[in-house]
């Protein structure tokens, strides 16, 4: 409204108050106009559009649609350990001062809770799926750093 001060004269802005909300009618050409918008649109309460599941080739898990996540504790200690352990010699070999704390993390991101508390495996030469694992999380890290 402070707009309006340095353009119009008092009396003129008194008026432009006064006068009343237009409404066209429902069958004018306006109305059918902004009711096709609005249908294309979605409707009057459009809903946001489902965001897709992101896994990997060979997870078969099961997917919570309230918590729009994956489960996977179908997964026992064994291939748990084991996929520590391949982290742990993957963050070695890639010479991080922090081997464990970025295998611990990646063992989160993967199964959704840390390791088992002092769990330190023997490093473990990753097989092939694991590495297309780690490649496609640094893969969509760097993305996410570059937007």
């Amino acid at each position: 409204m402070s707009f309006k001060k340095p353009l119009l004269v008092e009396e003129k802005r008194q008026e432009l108050e006064k006068l009343p909300f237009y409404v066209p009618a429902a069958d004018s050409p306006e109305m059918k106009y902004l009711k096709e918008r609005r249908e294309a649109l979605g409707g009057y309460f459009p809903q946001r559009p489902p965001k897709a599941v992101v896994f990997d080739d060979a997870d078969l898990v099961a997917y919570d649609q309230q918590l729009r996540k994956a489960d996977v504790t179908g997964v026992d200690a064994q291939d748990q350990a084991e996929f520590h352990a391949m982290m742990i010699w993957i963050a070695q070999s890639r010479g991080y001062d922090k081997a464990a704390g970025w295998a611990s993390h990646k063992f989160k991101d993967k199964f959704g809770h840390w390791p088992p508390w002092g769990a330190v495996p023997k490093p473990m030469i990753p097989s092939a799926e694991i590495r297309a694992w780690v490649r496609s999380r640094d893969i969509a890290y760097a993305k996410r750093k570059a937007s």
